[in-house]
């Protein structure tokens, strides 16, 4: 039987690995919210925007969470 606090740490060998994914995931996020709010599209301005929002949220919660666990 395991220990659930070992279960939730990562490897020690995949830091590096798992920060690149980190920085991948919080850049596609980013990068699609830019794209949603820039790109003229049959969405209304303020849907956009929220959309916009909830994406930078997401990444910013993502890499928050991410740096915790990976800091060790």
């Amino acid at each position: 039987m395991s220990d659930l606090s070992t279960v939730s740490r990562p490897p020690n060998g995949d830091r590096s690995r798992q920060r690149i994914v980190l920085q991948i995931a919080v850049g596609i996020l980013i990068g699609t919210g830019l794209l949603i709010l820039m790109i003229p599209a049959p969405l209304p301005k303020p849907v956009r925007i929220i959309i916009f929002a909830i994406d930078i949220v997401a990444a910013l919660t993502l890499w928050l969470l991410g740096r915790q666990k990976l800091k060790r």
